[in-house]
């Protein structure tokens, strides 16, 4: 497929910090080549040029959910469930502006990145904080999984 710098930047961005994994001892380096980001390790593509999942269920991955998953705005279906991520999950991975006002800590609908996702599945692991407000912009999400994780807050 065609060569997309922002699919390219945010795939990277994702996958740069995750471990050798227990499973088969599959490689994490392939953003480092020449390879499509469609035929990495847990990702599919609609086509040959869009991610539109990406499945790590239980592999192990250690850090943060970066913002640049953003860029992915043909992602339907993130699952990352039964890992050892941890950290805040971004409101800024699913909408430009986060906050309208600083006493009311509100959204606003400006720009919806993720507005094709449709399952996120982030249960068992270690994210901390509140629920991201920004869930309840998403128009096409129908399954959303947070459970056993330490977050605060309701679903939006």
């Amino acid at each position: 497929g065609a060569w997309n710098p922002d699919m390219n930047y945010a795939s990277a961005c994702f996958y740069k910090d995750a471990p050798v994994t227990k499973n088969n001892g599959v490689k994490w380096n392939s953003y480092l080549s020449a390879e499509s980001e469609c035929t990495w390790y847990g990702s599919r593509c609609d086509g040959a040029t869009h991610i539109s999942q990406i499945a790590l269920r239980e592999n192990n991955l250690v850090g943060v959910i970066p913002t640049e998953l953003g860029y992915l705005t043909n992602l339907r279906a993130l699952v990352l469930d039964k890992n050892l991520l941890s950290g805040e999950i971004p409101d800024a991975v699913f909408v430009a502006k986060a906050v309208t006002g600083a006493t009311s800590g509100t959204l606003d609908n400006g720009s919806i990145y993720l507005s094709k996702l449709k399952q996120l599945i982030l249960g068992n692991n270690s994210f901390t904080g509140n629920i991201p407000t920004a869930l309840g912009l998403l128009p096409k999400l129908s399954v959303l999984y947070l459970g056993n994780n330490k977050l605060g807050g309701y679903i939006p």
